[in-house]
């Protein structure tokens, strides 16, 4: 914006256009990428979908927060399919 601001809108175009194509475009792939690495039983695809649902619904913080909250869903999941719901609400 600062470019844009001081007259120089050839630069704010390229510095635009290379933010969109290549920062975010990597960032896109990497993140999840890095997140499946880290948590072991978690697909590439579900922290993909993860994360840009997160990032809808939750905005900025959905990038951490989509992940788990998808994580978190899924293991809900298979404690249900395993007929143990009831062990996670134990006291």
């Amino acid at each position: 914006f600062y470019l844009l601001i001081s007259g120089d809108t050839i630069s704010a175009t390229i510095l635009f256009f290379y933010g969109l194509l290549f920062i975010s475009t990597i960032d896109n792939v990497l993140r999840p990428y890095f997140i499946s690495k880290r948590s072991h039983n978690l697909n590439i695809f579900v922290a993909i979908i993860g994360t840009l649902g997160g990032l809808y619904t939750f905005g900025v913080i959905g990038l951490i927060l989509g992940p788990l909250v998808l994580s978190y869903l899924l293991i809900i999941i298979d404690f249900y399919k395993d007929g143990k719901l009831n062990e996670i609400f134990k006291d």
